[in-house]
């Protein structure tokens, strides 16, 4: 007896049983698994086949049944195809990844770019079929390969009945969260980056100010301006040298006070000395010239002048 159910169908339907006897293994595939499992001793899966009755492709399980070592039949159960690719067929992985069957000869029982017996070539050279990749792969936990000039992983297991279900997805949706990742890491760095370096020049700005102040100081010093002045605006190092140069600097203007003292003036009397003569009149040659001199001289006639300069 032949019973069926299509679908989501509960019940059952008969169909008329085939007469092994009279088909040919060349003339009708379904026949292989009689030939086949009157050797068998134990229950097997059966590759995909076209089944006359149906109309379609199907898998089977079978078990042999013999009695006294003699074959009496088979009980088994038949799979359709489609129904595989229909479940197949709603696996997504991201955004465009899929799922694929395989039978255990690497033809495709199910795949949404391949017909049905197909193989899946990739793009290495001299390599015939994804098959031979998965054999050396069995076990790994993603297989890369290139197909179309797609990068693809898959991520594949092997079934009880010897076909392999196989999880498929591009490298550019795989790595798509890491390279966002990476992306903005990129920005996060680059942005740290441009903060740095405006902070950097802000410091380096607010460091240099009162060195180049300090420098313009030093100039009007060496000039000769003693009276030029600098008020410290920080107090870290930078203000604790503007300290310590205003310091320097009152000393030098003291000592070029007293200086001018000894050089312009008597150090017995006090009394202005011949350079002191010479400069004042220089700057009155220099009023004169100008129309501006407002001057005047005075003759004194000291008696014992000797005498009393000699006293002092």
């Amino acid at each position: 007896f032949f019973w069926i159910s299509k679908g989501a169908e509960a019940t059952l339907s008969s169909l008329p049983l085939s007469d092994i006897a009279a088909l040919s293994l060349k003339d009708a595939p379904i026949s292989l698994w009689w030939e086949k499992d009157g050797e068998q001793k134990e229950a097997v899966w059966l590759d995909s086949y076209l089944a006359p009755a149906l109309g379609e492709y199907i898998i089977s399980y079978i078990v042999p049944i013999h009695k006294d070592g003699v074959f009496l039949g088979i009980v088994g159960t038949d799979m359709p195809c489609s129904f595989l690719a229909t479940t197949a067929g709603r696996i997504r992985a991201y955004e465009t990844g899929f799922a694929s069957i395989l039978n255990a000869e690497g033809h495709v029982v199910y795949h949404p770019n391949y017909a049905l017996g197909e193989t899946i070539r990739t793009d290495k050279e001299g390599e015939t079929d994804i098959s031979e990749r998965m054999d050396a792969h069995e076990g790994a936990p993603l297989l890369s390969y290139s197909i179309r000039g797609e990068n693809r992983k898959m991520a594949f297991g092997t079934l009880r009945n010897g076909m392999r279900l196989c999880i498929i997805a591009p490298d550019r949706e795989m790595y798509k969260g890491q390279n966002t990742l990476l992306t903005h890491i990129v920005w996060i760095i680059g942005l740290s980056g441009l903060v740095v370096t405006f902070i950097g020049i802000l410091f380096a700005r607010r460091l240099t100010k009162p060195i180049k102040k300090l420098h313009a100081v030093a100039l009007e010093m060496q000039a000769g301006n003693l009276d030029v002045g600098l008020v410290p605006t920080t107090r870290d190092e930078v203000g604790t040298l503007t300290e310590s140069f205003m310091a320097a600097r009152d000393q030098l203007r003291q000592k070029m006070d007293v200086l001018y003292m000894e050089a312009h003036h008597d150090g017995l009397t006090g009394l202005r000395n011949q350079t002191a003569f010479a400069l004042l009149e220089k700057e009155t040659d220099a009023q004169i010239a100008s129309g501006n001199a407002f001057f005047a001289i005075a003759v004194l006639d000291v008696n014992r002048l000797k005498v009393t300069n000699d006293i002092l």
